[in-house]
């Protein structure tokens, strides 16, 4: 009897569900090892590094600072694995070469993504005192993007 080259149903072979592995750890999109403590220590204490800045940033008084609408759209992005900054006027100046005061976000961003390129800057929002409120990505290598003093 002649059979038609198909595998039988009744095989040892395995099925591969797509999306899961062998390994019982998930990897780490950047890096070709496992997360460490270490590397999990350190993404904890970025994030908490993020919202003591946006807690900073909303403590005092409340002329002249975020709102509490900015500070959500904020914590949705510390949520998403941005790092929050904050930039000065005497910064921005110094990287614009100009002396203009920056007043608004949208001159800011013009700034830095000429600066910096597009893909690091999340999004931003006045701060205090004349400072700007900055969400910034980790850079495609994985590292996190700082500003230069």
């Amino acid at each position: 009897m002649a059979t038609s080259g198909k595998r039988s149903q009744g095989s040892a072979s395995r099925k591969r569900v797509a999306g899961y592995s062998r390994r019982s750890y998930s990897r780490n999109p950047y890096t070709s090892k496992r997360p460490t403590y270490r590397t999990v220590t350190n993404n904890f204490r970025t994030k908490i590094n993020s919202y003591q800045t946006l807690v900073k940033q909303s403590q005092g008084p409340k002329s002249g600072g975020p709102t509490p609408s900015n500070l959500n759209y904020l914590a949705k992005w510390v949520d998403k694995g941005a790092v929050i900054q904050t930039v000065s006027n005497a910064q921005l100046q110094r990287w614009s070469h100009t002396n203009k005061t920056y007043t608004s976000p949208t001159s800011v961003r013009t700034v830095l993504t000429k600066k910096f390129g597009k893909t690091p800057i999340k999004a931003i929002c006045p701060g205090k005192g004349n400072n700007f409120i900055v969400a910034t990505s980790p850079t495609w290598k994985g590292k996190m993007f700082k500003f230069p003093r």
